[in-house]
């Protein structure tokens, strides 16, 4: 039988983004497929159509700003996504299906599709309408944008995947499409529990550095508590940062050095960041709900903290709080203040952190990508299905 041919679009560099590189190895050894993406390492077996991030000369740059103030969503998306107008792109054709990763590549995905018969499948890493509302720039240029794309294409494909039900309960009550669930869970790890030594507890944080995410509170949070306990910090930052952010990255990193319990570790890459965390007892992650995304996300490091055994430590985020819960993986803190992160780790015991770190080898195998790739492989088999 010949294998169909599937087209999966992010506008990312591919390196970093581990969802999309869980797609590629979910996908690749029963489909022909094809990736459009910012570029990265080759993968063995798949067709890499490599583009060039967004970059804007000046006066696109004021067109571009011109069209989103006056509500010329089309135009606006013209003038910062061209990326269909390029020969590599224009070439393109005959995908019996096509995989968006996020908001902005819907359009292209719908302009490869043509008339033809191809089914489009949207995953929604975040949720594009209010991913950044408490930014005021963004909320005059791009959540109208956001919501155009959305409005417009959302309603049109064929099936869409999300990362948490909390987004897919937003998706149905606002474009009426039922999403299935594909958490951001890495590979599953078959690794043993690491014991306590409560003389010497270690404390884990990793990702990227971003301003409002308010890392430094960590940093508040290891002065309230006692000796016992030391920070380990694993954090890098976005390619695209500018000269502010790298500035504040650099002050931040100047800070924690000061500090004698806290360690700022090398950053790795995303596949290996569990067996890199697996030494130490306690994951950490605050997310204020500074934002839409904030509040509701499932970050996949509570994953990660899961899969290396760790407890968790979050503050009263309702998209993680569930997760936290319902596996009893951890605490979660009153609130997101620095003295309230302490006081919820300083008050786990010997016992209830072994507890804890055992409930997450519990865990570990229905919290991992292999029910994911599950997912996926579902979806996608039933739209080339009814294709048939």
């Amino acid at each position: 039988m010949n294998k169909k041919r599937i087209l999966i679009i992010v506008f990312n560099n591919i390196k970093t983004d581990v969802r999309v590189l869980r797609q590629i190895n979910t996908l690749k050894n029963e489909y022909f497929v094809s990736l459009i993406s910012y570029g990265g390492e080759a993968i063995e077996g798949i067709e890499m159509i490599n583009i060039p991030r967004v970059t804007m000369p000046f006066h696109r740059k004021v067109m571009g700003v011109v069209f989103l103030l006056t509500h010329l969503y089309r135009w606006a998306y013209q003038q910062i996504y061209r990326y269909k107008y390029l020969k590599s792109i224009k070439e393109l054709k005959d995908f019996d299906l096509i995989l968006a990763n996020d908001i902005e590549t819907l359009p292209l995905a719908f302009s490869l599709k043509g008339n033809s018969g191809t089914k489009v499948i949207f995953d929604a890493h975040e949720y594009a309408t209010r991913q950044f509302e408490n930014d005021r720039k963004w909320r005059i240029l791009f959540k109208g944008f956001n919501e155009y794309i959305s409005g417009k294409y959302i309603p049109k494909v064929n099936a869409m995947i999300t990362q948490n039900k909390l987004f897919a309960s937003e998706f149905e009550n606002e474009y009426g499409v039922t999403a299935e669930i594909m958490i951001n869970a890495p590979e599953f790890q078959n690794i043993s529990v690491k014991t306590v030594d409560m003389k010497n507890i270690r404390i884990v944080h990793h990702g990227i550095y971003n301003t409002t995410r308010n890392i430094e509170k960590l940093l508040d949070m290891i002065r309230f508590l006692d000796e016992r306990y030391s920070l380990y910090l694993m954090l890098h930052l976005p390619s695209l940062s500018n000269a502010a952010s790298r500035q504040k990255f650099e002050t931040f990193c100047q800070l924690a050095r000061e500090e004698p319990r806290v360690t700022l570790l090398e950053p790795v890459a995303g596949g290996v960041v569990v067996e890199s965390i697996q030494g130490y007892d306690i994951g950490v992650h605050i997310l204020e709900p500074i934002n839409y995304n904030h509040a509701y996300s499932l970050p996949n490091k509570i994953l990660e903290f899961v899969q290396a055994r760790l407890a968790a430590v979050i503050g009263p985020s309702p998209g993680m709080v569930d997760i936290v819960n319902t596996h009893n993986i951890g605490v979660v803190a009153d609130d997101f203040s620095a003295r309230s992160i302490a006081t919820s780790i300083s008050n786990i015991t010997e016992e209830e952190l072994m507890n804890y770190k055992n409930n997450s080898d519990k865990a570990a195998f229905e919290l991992s990508s292999e029910q994911s790739k599950k997912v996926l492989k579902s979806v996608i088999e039933d739209e080339l299905t009814e294709s048939n």
